[in-house]
């Protein structure tokens, strides 16, 4: 209903009565009520009234549906996140909600507004605040040993160490390290650190580097060289050095020659690897080879082996 006042007529013959056509509710937009004054010789007069209806009352969200501000960790470039939309009520129906959420969000602050509209188009709005963080700190992962031994004065060469983050991606080139100074006895600790874009530290990974004052001399022959044939093949087994002279034996060369030909010349047959045995394979059968043997200890080579002889067959 709608208060829409009252209306007076005056006459020389009264009483003067009052009327009107108003409805008892009132539709939205405008509605003409007629008023009609008439005296008591039943003389008439009229006059209009326009009673305009507005929906102007915003939707209402329901709190207990509103979503609140969230903070979030990071977990790329942008993180997805869902966020559950509110519900609203109204006089007037349906009542819509929208939202501008993205499907991802960036590192920061977002602001998220929810929009509810009702049947008249009226609208209420309710924000909140999306806030992605990164505090996952990087990843750094040392190549090579963690502990090794090297000659005093020697030109060291570190492994060095890798590093990648779950936003910022491969960040190796981004590790601060110190030097180590070779001429100085003892025990040195070489330390990787990195950071990423956001400020968050990797756990420092480090490397012992003991220096000594040692001789490093060519590994002593290898010992008990045996050889055994097949087709096209031999096998040879050996003993490791007795002595590899304070250094690792690095690799082991093989050489080997046709007995027969006068013009035969030594070839070699290198291979990477530290295990005391091998085969040379692609030979000729029924032919007698000679194969001398040496170690390399990454520094220096020993001598060779007494020869041996051996026949493919």
């Amino acid at each position: 209903s709608a208060d829409y006042g009252l209306a007076a007529g005056v006459d020389i013959f009264s009483p003067v009565a009052i009327t009107n056509d108003a409805p008892a509710t009132f539709p939205l937009g405008n509605t003409t009520i007629t008023w009609t004054a008439t005296d008591s010789s039943n003389n008439s007069d009229t006059a209009t009234q326009t009673i305009t209806v507005q929906d102007t009352t915003k939707p209402v969200f329901d709190a207990a549906s509103l979503p609140s501000d969230v903070t979030i960790e990071a977990t790329g470039q942008t993180t997805n996140h869902t966020i559950t939309s509110p519900t609203a009520t109204d006089i007037f129906t349906p009542v819509t909600v929208t939202d501008n959420a993205p499907v991802s969000f960036p590192l920061g602050d977002t602001v998220v507004t929810f929009t509810a509209t009702d049947d008249n188009g009226v609208t209420a709005t309710h924000e909140i605040t999306v806030t992605v963080v990164d505090t996952t700190i990087p990843e750094i992962t040392l190549l090579g040993e963690s502990q090794v031994t090297i000659t005093v004065n020697s030109n060291y060469v570190d492994a060095g160490a890798k590093a990648s983050d779950n936003i910022d991606g491969i960040i190796t080139n981004n590790i601060i390290t110190n030097t180590v100074d070779t001429s100085i006895l003892g025990s040195h600790t070489k330390t990787f650190d990195v950071a990423d874009s956001s400020g968050n530290s990797a756990t420092t990974v480090s490397r012992e580097i003991i220096v000594k004052d040692i001789q490093i001399t060519p590994p002593s022959v290898r010992q008990n060289v045996s050889a055994t044939s097949s087709d096209g093949a031999i096998s040879l087994t050996w003993d490791a050095p007795t002595d590899n002279s304070n250094s690792e034996i690095e690799f082991y060369k093989d050489f080997y020659k046709l007995t027969s030909a006068s013009t035969s010349t030594w070839k070699k047959f290198s291979f990477t690897t530290n295990e005391t045995s091998h085969t040379i394979d692609g030979l000729e059968n029924y032919q007698l080879y000679e194969i001398k043997l040496r170690a390399n200890n990454g520094y220096f080579k020993s001598d060779f082996t007494e020869i041996v002889t051996v026949v493919p067959s």
